[in-house]
C-alpha cells in the first residue's frame, strides 16, 4: 500500500480529502498545512496530495522520478494552468468541481507518460493550444510575470532584479507572446490558478 501526504490548510476539504483516502486503502495519510514540510518528509512510492493555493510558484514538486505520484488540485482550472502543472512534474490534475471517486481508481496506475485528469480538467485541456502557455516561460519570464501579475511596474520590476526597464518589457512582450494575450488585464486569468493566492 502506498503512503498518502496531504498538503491542506483549509479544515473541512482536507478532512474530506483524507476520508475519500482513507476509503481506498491507501496506507498511512498524513497531512500538512506547509509547503516546506512536505518537502522534508516525502518518501519514494508515495502519493502527494497537493492543494495549488499552497505550492510556491518556483518550487520543485515530487515527481514519478522520485516514485512519488504528485496529484495537485484546485478550483477552475485553466488549459494553460494544466500543462504548466503537467510540466511540473504533476501526473494527477484534480478539479474540485468533480469528485475524487473519478480519479482514485486511476491514481495507483498513474505515470508520468500518461496524466490522470479529473473530468472537468480533462475537458478544459482537449481545448488547449499547446503552442501557448505558462509551461513556455523561461525562468526568467516567469519570475517577471509573478511580479507583474501582483501589479509591479515595469520600473518597479527592474529595480528590484537590477536590470534595465527595457529589458523587463522586452520580457514582459515575450511573456505575453508565449501566454497568447496582448494586455496586462489578460495576464491573471492567462496565469491561471497557479498564481491565485499570491496576495497572501
Amino acid at each position: 500500500m502506498r503512503s498518502v501526504c496531504i498538503l491542506e490548510d483549509r479544515p473541512l476539504l482536507g478532512t474530506a480529502v483524507e476520508n475519500c483516502i482513507r476509503n481506498a486503502h491507501f496506507g498511512e495519510i498524513v497531512r500538512y498545512s506547509k509547503y516546506t514540510e512536505i518537502e522534508k518528509s516525502t518518501q519514494p512510492d508515495s502519493v502527494c496530495f497537493l492543494a495549488v493555493h499552497l505550492v510556491p510558484v518556483d518550487a520543485a514538486i515530487p515527481s514519478s522520478c522520485e516514485k512519488v505520484v504528485t496529484l495537485v488540485y484546485g478550483e477552475g482550472f485553466t488549459a494553460n494552468c494544466i500543462h504548466w502543472w503537467l510540466d511540473r512534474g504533476a501526473v494527477v490534475v484534480w478539479d474540485l468541481k468533480d469528485s475524487l471517486d473519478d480519479i482514485l481508481g486511476r491514481i495507483p496506475n498513474a505515470s508520468e507518460a500518461e496524466p490522470v485528469l479529473s473530468p472537468s480538467a480533462e475537458k478544459v485541456l482537449r481545448s488547449a493550444d499547446r503552442k501557448v502557455g505558462m509551461h513556455r516561460l523561461s525562468k526568467k519570464e516567469l519570475q517577471v510575470a509573478k511580479k507583474l501579475v501582483l501589479g509591479n511596474s515595469t520600473r518597479d520590476v527592474a529595480k528590484e532584479l537590477g536590470v534595465t526597464e527595457g529589458t523587463i518589457k522586452n520580457q514582459r512582450k515575450s511573456v505575453y507572446r508565449k501566454l497568447g494575450i496582448v494586455r496586462s488585464s489578460q495576464l491573471p486569468h492567462a496565469m491561471g490558478n497557479g498564481f491565485a493566492h499570491l496576495h497572501k
